[in-house]
């Protein structure tokens, strides 16, 4: 009996013991598995800060759900937030859809990334819905989902739902931040509401909300962008009536105003300013003067900053480098890029897909694409530079403007191989092949199989789930209308009109297309009249491109007095004529320029007017 007792009791023991090492094998396996599932946050995470394609962030993904590991709310924000700043409001719908089937729920941040795309892309009925949702499943928002919806409201002049935002934000008993002050600052002065503007200033002293350099260089960021003068000057001088320092980002931005107004010598009057005020220019301030040079065509003076950041001990970067290749590049000088990217190597100056892409077009306008993939891709390949989405687009682009389709798709597939999602840009691209009428597939295909082949590209961007743009039917219309499909083209436009999507309604550039169609393949003027007037009821305004059309027209028909009409009703438009507009006037008169102006000052066009024509056709 003892020694029964003593065998029972050793059974209980092992018995004990196993269910510990069961427990135990229980507990580090969830610590693992939970560990796990925190390693693949942080390479999703990681993804999305290098901004990698969504291609490569799914395949963590799924390698993720293949690991039997289900993704919790940190996947979930990620990846919302990925799409979030990428613009892919399709793909994050998706994901918010899935945390609901995943038994996951939604917090503050989920919700905030959303409405945050929503705004950014004009869905904002959607986004105050959600903002709805979230308060009515009892998530509060914060500070950032308040300043998302008062950023939005203020860009689009909303000022009524402003106010209601403004008081809820009270009510929830959350106090604006400097962000906050920020968007109404900017909102006042793009109003010119100088009182606003000192009531804001007054509140953010007696609430402890710092006036510092990064407020003000925001204010006159914003003013720089909207090409406000009298704005940057204002916020310069509140900032010395508040004693603060401008720094070396309040001149760098500064310069950028006269960059866009293409003011020299002002930009170099900066630079000495700067010196005075005993601060350094910095990478910043010299390219963005590089950039100023090269934009007006001055590329000695763009090589002379070059070199004097090399005096002052001022390192060039990667952006520095592109600026002058992209001159380069823009004025068709092989020669004088690949002098760039080599003093750019030689500096240790490691170049960048985007220096590669900009290489890729220009050797492929210049050379031709064989030579383009010989000289730029095996380069790339030997410094390790990997293709990225442009420069797929960028090898569709030149095969799109010869009108080269069936090279165009097999570049398409050779994207798709090297598994990098096609994009709206790519199909768009591809489309624009078609629009070359008198290239090979118009010349080759009938018009059946070109309308074929451009349903068959819709029906794989729906597949795909690619949304199209304002674009993709523009582009789909010219190449319906190159090989004169009008009632395709016609049933597109309706199919615009027709979208919910107000981003998807007929442009300018879409009418302008019809416009070109009518006059050069049609020639009936009645037609050209209604699709003016219809442009006219749609509340579409004419831009000089459409001017430019309706002059062509005349000039072929030899209609002085008509075209005449055409430049007064532009002058009355506020629509400055451009070099076509003088070409068009001036083939009435036989390439005279002389008799061209006489005729216009005979018709009391003004003075200035005719200069300026006169001036353009010279400069030219």
């Amino acid at each position: 009996a003892e020694y029964m007792g003593v065998v029972r009791t050793f059974v209980d023991v092992l018995m004990w013991v196993g269910v510990f090492l069961s427990c135990s094998r229980f507990c580090l396996r969830s610590t693992a598995r939970h560990g796990t599932t925190k390693a693949f946050n942080m390479t999703i995470n990681s993804l999305s800060e290098k901004m990698a394609s969504s291609h490569d962030i799914q395949r963590v993904v799924q390698r993720m759900r293949k690991d039997g590991l289900v993704p919790d709310l940190v996947t979930f924000n990620t990846l919302i937030k990925f799409y979030a700043t990428s613009l892919n409001v399709q793909q994050a719908r998706k994901e918010f859809t899935r945390m609901g089937q995943s038994n996951v729920f939604p917090d503050v941040v989920t919700y905030t990334s959303m409405i945050e795309l929503l705004c950014r892309t004009n869905h904002w009925h959607e986004a105050i819905s959600l903002f709805q949702q979230m308060k009515q499943k009892g998530i509060s928002p914060n500070i950032v989902t308040f300043n998302v919806l008062i950023k939005f409201l203020t860009d689009h002049h909303s000022h009524s739902e402003l106010h209601q935002i403004l008081e809820e934000m009270k009510r929830h008993h959350i106090s604006p931040d400097t962000t906050t002050y920020t968007t109404l600052l900017i909102m006042h002065a793009r109003n010119n509401n100088t009182a606003a503007i000192n009531d804001i200033f007054t509140e953010m002293k007696c609430t402890g909300v710092p006036l510092d350099v990064a407020l003000f260089n925001s204010l006159i960021q914003n003013c720089v962008e909207n090409g406000d003068e009298s704005g940057v000057f204002h916020f310069l001088d509140r900032m010395k009536t508040e004693g603060i320092a401008p720094d070396v980002v309040t001149f760098s931005t500064r310069m950028q105003l006269h960059v866009k107004r293409r003011e020299v010598s002002k930009a170099t009057q900066l630079i000495d300013e700067m010196i005075q005020n005993r601060l350094k220019p910095d990478v910043v301030t010299y390219t963005t003067l590089i950039n100023l040079h090269t934009s007006t065509g001055n590329i000695t003076e763009a090589e002379k900053v070059l070199q004097s950041m090399f005096e002052m001990k001022v390192k060039p970067n990667a952006v520095t480098y592109n600026t002058l290749i992209k001159f380069y590049s823009s004025v068709g000088d092989v020669a004088g890029a690949e002098k760039i990217l080599q003093r750019m190597t030689r500096s240790r100056i490691t170049p960048t897909v985007a220096t590669y892409n900009m290489m890729l077009m220009l050797v492929g306008k210049v050379k031709g694409v064989v030579a383009a993939r010989k000289e730029i891709l095996e380069e790339m390949g030997k410094a390790r530079v990997f293709p990225n989405e442009v420069t797929y687009n960028t090898l569709l682009r030149l095969h799109a403007m010869k009108g080269d389709v069936q090279s165009a798709k097999a570049v398409l597939e050779e994207m798709k191989s090297a598994k990098i999602p096609p994009s709206t840009t790519t199909f768009n691209t591809l489309i624009s092949a078609f629009a070359n009428s008198g290239k090979e597939e118009t010349l080759t295909s009938t018009p059946a199989t070109v309308i074929s082949s451009l349903k068959k590209i819709r029906e794989e961007m729906q597949l795909t789930h690619i949304p199209e743009d304002v674009i993709t039917f523009n582009s789909l219309i010219k190449s319906a209308l190159a090989v004169g499909e009008q009632t395709y083209a016609r049933d597109l436009m309706a199919e615009m009109y027709s979208s919910n999507d107000r981003n998807l309604r007929p442009n300018s550039t879409t009418y302008n297309m019809w416009l070109g169609y009518l006059v050069n393949v049609i020639g009936e003027w009645d037609q050209i009249v209604r699709l003016l007037e219809e442009m006219k009821q749609n509340h579409i305004s004419p831009n000089v491109g459409t001017f430019d059309t309706v002059l062509h027209f005349h000039a072929r028909r030899g209609d002085r007095q008509s075209a005449t009409d055409c430049i007064r009703e532009m002058v009355a438009a506020r629509i400055a004529p451009s070099f076509q507009t003088f070409s068009h006037f001036v083939d009435l008169f036989g390439g005279n320029r002389d008799a061209a102006k006489a005729f216009l000052l005979s018709e009391r066009i003004a003075a200035d007017v005719v200069d300026a024509i006169s001036s353009g056709i010279s400069s030219q």
